[in-house]
Formats: C-alpha cells, structure tokens, sequence
C-alpha cells in the first residue's frame, strides 16, 4: 500500500499513478463522502452544467452516449470495509453534481487507503482548489493536528508542501470571536487569510467583530485593521504596572498622553491620598 503520510511527493509517486490509471463504473449510491472532509456545502450549478453540456456535445458523435459520459474527469474512491460500499477521496464536488443530475452510475478510479491516508488525501485536495475558504482550510489544518497523524506542524507543514508559518495562521483563524466564525459559516466569505489573521491580532473582540463587519461591508481596508493593531499597541506600550513586594510601580509615557493627562492623574493621586 502506498504510504500517504508525506502526501506531496505520494501523489508524484508512479506506482500510485499507475493504480489510480484503472477507470471503472460504480454505482453512485454505494458512494458517500470522505468524513473528513471539510468543505460546507456548496452549489455546483455551474459545475452540473458543464458536466450535462459534455454529453450533449459527445452525444452528437455518439447517439448511444449516456448522461453518465458527461463526467469527463473520474472521481477517486476506496473500498469500505463492508467491500460493497465506498468513500469519495478526491472530486466531492463532482458526485454531488452527479448527484444532483440523477445519474445512477459514475466514473471512478479506486485505490485502497486507510483512515490516516483518507485524512491526509482529502486536506491536501481541498487545499489545492482555488475556491477553499479561509475558514475551510483554517478547519481542515485544525483537523489535522487534532488526530495526532502528523508529529507535529512542522510534519504537517512540509506533507502539504507550505510553510510552518502558514499552518499557524489558519490555527489563528479558529480563535476569531464567536460571531466572526459563524459569519463566515453561513455567508461562506471569501476575506483572505492574512485579513483575518490581522484581525485576531487585535486584541479588543468588540473592536474586533466592528473591524470585521466595516471590512466585509467596504468601509475600510486592510490598512485600517493594521492601524488599529498599531493604535492598541502604542495604548499597551504608553503606561505599564510592576508589582514590587506590596507597591506598584507605575511606568507612563507622557509623551504620547493627551496634554492634560498629568494635571489629571496628580489629581487622582491627591484622591488616593484624601
């Protein structure tokens, strides 16, 4: 069995090729979907549309073509261990279009994996495609990592052929605030990753979620965000507390401090005092 593990250079391997060259047909609803895949669900209107123009452009050489010929490109399957059904390893998109079509059967090259390849197949697939949202990579990385196949981000790093500093970006991604993630669930945004890793930079969540929306809205620009993370981090860097034994030291740049500031605070002192 091919070693899946590192799948950058397995998919380039000859052997592997060489098994996934046997195309058969299968019956489409022995097929479902790879459970870890994590893409949402999606349409595929578009998709079902070039599939049913293929077969009406082949039916005109071939009269006895069948709807199922319209897919031009086979699906990647392997066996259950039931050996009747299957699991969908590469082309999810393509068998819901199938799917949707009402075509009884589908084209299909199949190779036996196991849970750890499945997994490892269906990241490097999804992260492949053009159309993967921040969000559904951020999701399937974190995937990844929680089901201890990879050693560490380093390992999962260099199998998906990116860098560690990518994988944790997307595992920045999954600390966004409640409302953030959950936009992005349902109206599938497609904001780029660094414009959401910019955003959990910021420290405030209320500043956070209002950047979020004014961005998606086109208010602002990713200028504004990296403003605001500049602005939180000149606020951190004018005033900082040391505790020494039962005294506070207090550090305060009045510099940057509105001209009235120390007037104010020899009065909050005098307030301390009274």
């Amino acid at each position: 069995m091919i070693d899946l593990s590192n799948l950058t250079e397995a998919l380039q391997d000859e052997t592997f090729v060489t098994e996934l060259a046997n195309t058969n047909i299968y019956d489409i609803n022995s097929i479902y979907p790879n459970p870890h895949q994590p893409r949402f669900d999606e349409n595929v209107d578009e998709l079902k549309a070039s599939i049913q123009n293929a077969f009406e452009e082949l039916k005109e050489q071939e009269p006895n073509t069948k709807p199922e010929d319209g897919l031009l490109e086979p699906i990647i399957i392997s066996p259950k261990a039931d050996g009747i059904t299957f699991i969908c390893v590469g082309g999810h998109r393509r068998l819901k279009a199938c799917k949707e079509l009402g075509h009884s059967t589908i084209k299909a090259n199949c190779i036996k994996l196991n849970e750890a390849q499945l997994l490892s197949f269906s990241i490097v697939e999804n992260l492949q495609r053009v159309n993967l949202t921040a969000l559904e990579t951020a999701i399937a990385i974190n995937r990844a990592l929680d089901t201890k196949v990879f050693k560490s981000e380093i390992h999962l790093a260099k199998a998906l052929g990116k860098t560690p500093a990518f994988i944790s970006k997307c595992k920045s991604v999954l600390k966004l605030p409640k409302e953030i993630l959950e936009d992005l669930h349902q109206d599938k945004s497609k904001i780029g990753l660094e414009i959401l890793v910019d955003l959990q930079r910021v420290k405030d969540d209320e500043t956070k979620i209002n950047l979020y929306f004014q961005y998606k809205a086109g208010d602002i620009k990713q200028v504004e965000i990296r403003e605001a993370i500049k602005k939180e981090k000149n606020k951190t860097e004018n005033i900082s507390f040391k505790k020494v034994a039962n005294r506070y030291k207090i550090d305060l740049d009045i510099s940057k401090l509105p001209k009235d500031f120390e007037d104010r605070f020899k009065k909050f002192l005098e307030d301390l005092e009274n």
